[in-house]
């Protein structure tokens, strides 16, 4: 229960400093339009302004135009969604009889386990559903 509260708390954390996080372009443009100034003084007295230049901005933008074996990369990622929802459904499957063997044999503790495996295998379908648009959100919120 106490792990379960800590990464309720560790995941909270996470999606609020996501959603109150400032664009990454937000800062660049702010220190690209103001100059860093510095006053030097120099030996006789007179005052120099020195400025600076703002640190550079780096741009990241992901693609996989040329990269070698990219094609292969997303045919594995595409057979391991696969994967995933072909054993969410044996685990529904498997729950199901599970929990319809140990109800009728009055055996509660295996009924429990028949639904947390039904459960469990609905849950990872919805995962690997939804997996590939939450990480698309996360990039794009963190300014990508």
């Amino acid at each position: 229960m106490r792990l379960l509260r800590r990464l309720a708390i560790g995941a909270a954390l996470v999606i609020g400093s996501l959603l109150f996080a400032a664009p990454a372009g937000a800062a660049s443009s702010s220190l690209a339009a103001t100059r860093v100034s510095a006053i030097v003084a120099a030996s006789d007295g007179a005052r120099i302004v020195a400025q600076q230049a703002p640190p550079p901005v780096v741009n990241v933008t992901p693609s996989s135009d040329g990269m070698p074996g990219a094609e292969l990369v997303q045919k594995l990622l595409s057979w391991l969604s696969q994967l995933a929802l072909w054993g969410s459904l044996a685990s529904i499957l498997a729950g199901a009889t599970v929990y319809g063997l140990a109800q009728n044999s009055a055996n509660y503790n295996g009924a429990y386990r028949g639904k947390q495996l039904a459960v469990a295998g609905a849950i990872g379908a919805a995962l690997a559903g939804l997996a590939p648009t939450a990480i698309t959100m996360l990039f794009r919120a963190a300014g990508g």
